[in-house]
């Protein structure tokens, strides 16, 4: 006589099913946990990798001006920059007799009068404003989307205003800002750069250049004495506008530090921790983002001295 399962078979196959099932169920939850942790994690060092290259390779060309003195760099005749980012002490794209002009500046937003052209700037965190020449001169103003400026040994001048000598190089004109602000509720690094218009007008292009870096500071090492050594570390609102300027010490190192979020939320993780940025510090509002705090310094290479004397 055939006999199928009896119900105390049954129910023991059923829970056997339901152990197997929460079994697994758990594994997923916990592999998906791990996936996201692991994609957190990597959006975290993609970020901060990307904003160390660039800050590296940035900063150490600043204020490179291929010898040039600020009388030799007066403004170009006529030219008008649109949306030129202008701060207090740094000045615009282009020196000019009756304003302050310096080849790197720094300012914090809400504690120091930073350039109107920035779009909504996260408040606290650091403007940094770069002007230099690119570390390769040309041959001739090849490129159209750029601003050159012709040097001879004896000579120099902008392309454009005056009339290049035989023999000259041509250094192509970088002017940069650098800012936080967000981007559909997401921090994100943006930049605006100098760049030539196809009808030869001049304007500061924006675009977005690191995701995820929500807080950004610098701390400025001023050679005081300029023996070459830095004597003193100091918040940026605190440079006072003749060190921009190089004529009361040198601007000789930077220090950078930064906190960056990672671009997806944890719902099992509240963040809580407090960022020490240098002498300041950043406090998480208490969400569902992990972050990571890196720092690191700049070496200046090409310190003017007191060209601007």
């Amino acid at each position: 006589m055939v006999r199928g399962y009896s119900l105390v078979q049954l129910m023991i196959s059923l829970v056997l099913v339901a152990l197997i099932a929460l079994a697994v169920g758990s594994s997923l939850v916990t592999l998906f946990r791990g996936m996201r942790l692991i994609m957190q994690q990597q959006s975290m060092v993609q970020s901060a990798v990307t904003l160390h290259t660039l800050l590296q390779q940035q900063l150490v060309l600043t204020q490179f001006l291929a010898g040039q003195s600020f009388a030799s760099l007066q403004r170009p005749t006529n030219v008008v920059v649109a949306g030129d980012c202008v701060s207090t002490a740094g000045g615009g794209s282009f020196p000019r007799a009756d304003a302050a002009w310096s080849a790197v500046w720094l300012g914090t937003v809400g504690q120091t009068m930073i350039p109107s052209c920035l779009n909504q700037p996260v408040m606290q965190s650091d403007v940094l404003q770069l002007k230099r020449f690119g570390g390769e001169f040309f041959a001739a103003a090849a490129r159209d989307n750029r601003q050159f400026f012709w040097q001879t040994n004896t000579t120099a001048g902008w392309v454009g205003d005056t009339s290049p000598s035989t023999g000259a190089r041509f250094w192509p004109f970088i002017h940069e800002v650098y800012y936080l602000t967000k981007q559909n509720g997401s921090p994100v690094l943006m930049r605006k750069r100098l760049i030539k218009q196809g009808n030869f007008s001049l304007s500061m292009d924006t675009n977005s250049i690191v995701e995820g870096v929500e807080m950004l500071v610098f701390e400025v090492g001023i050679d005081q004495d300029q023996d070459g050594q830095v004597d003193t570390f100091v918040k940026p609102s605190a440079v006072p506008v003749a060190v921009w300027q190089q004529q009361q010490g040198v601007v000789r190192q930077l220090r950078y530090f930064a906190v960056i979020r990672s671009r997806i939320p944890d719902p099992t993780y509240t963040n809580h921790q407090v960022y020490r940025l240098g002498t300041r510090q950043f406090q998480a509002p208490g969400d569902h983002f992990r972050r990571v705090q890196v720092q690191s310094s700049v070496t200046l290479l090409n310190p003017p001295g007191r060209v601007f004397e």
